[in-house]
């Protein structure tokens, strides 16, 4: 973490975790150059977090998030993935943690995967549930065109609420990303079927780069989840 936060003209650094370890590790990570934080969070409820985290204690993660405000990252942001039956009861309450506090809320749809599409399109719900259900929530400007979320903000709130709706609203035409997998493959687009291994290059950089660039240049103009081309690999063998 502290080359990478060494790296001349890096203009943002950020890790993605559940944060269970950021008690630990918070004023490690921003002393090394980490600017912001995703934390993972699908539910505000014990059960439900023992659940799906075979057994995790839930304040663990309320605690980390306490941990990464008191560390000063930039942004705070907590990623909820939308599941219709386990926590499309939970929105409000989500929402409200964004009155108070100055961190971002995104609600993000469900993806289909291969492996998973039954579950998927059965606890499928679109983003938009959330300013039908939160009539308070105000859109705010783009402040990044770039950016997979619409943000809305509660009236006087100090924090945000995201959606990122790849299924209901899709955003590819301003995407601008591309993802290294967790076994050094290069996704030009999170549901391209189309890898590119960096493996044998490393060592390389100008063969490094110019695979990147070949990454790019075949970026899609978008992704068919809608026409049932789903990527073989779920979001545990990509990495988050």
């Amino acid at each position: 973490m502290q080359e990478i936060g060494k790296i001349k003209g890096l203009k943002d650094f950020a890790i993605t975790t559940n944060g269970l370890l950021l008690p630990m590790y918070a004023n490690e990570l921003r002393d090394a150059g980490v600017r912001r934080v995703n934390i993972s969070l699908d539910t505000l409820d014990e059960q439900k977090y023992r659940t799906i985290t075979r057994g995790g204690d839930l304040s663990r993660a309320l605690a980390g998030i306490d941990a990464a405000r008191s560390a000063g990252f930039d942004r705070i942001k907590i990623n909820v993935v939308l599941m219709k039956g386990f926590n499309d009861d939970e929105i409000s309450r989500f929402v409200e943690l964004t009155r108070d506090n100055p961190i971002d809320v995104r609600f993000i749809e469900l993806m289909p995967f291969e492996g998973q599409q039954e579950f998927a399109y059965g606890k499928y719900i679109s983003a938009e549930a959330v300013p039908e259900l939160c009539s308070e929530l105000q859109e705010e400007p783009r402040d990044d065109p770039s950016s997979p979320a619409r943000y809305y903000r509660l009236p006087g709130a100090k924090g945000r609420v995201g959606l990122i709706e790849p299924m209901s609203h899709k955003f590819c035409h301003a995407c601008n990303r591309i993802r290294i997998t967790a076994d050094g493959h290069i996704l030009s687009c999170l549901h391209s079927r189309s890898e590119i291994d960096l493996k044998p290059a490393l060592g390389d950089r100008e063969a490094i780069k110019n695979l990147i660039l070949q990454a790019v240049s075949i970026k899609p103009m978008t992704h068919r989840l809608s026409e049932g081309e789903l990527m073989v690999r779920d979001m545990g063998h990509i990495g988050g």
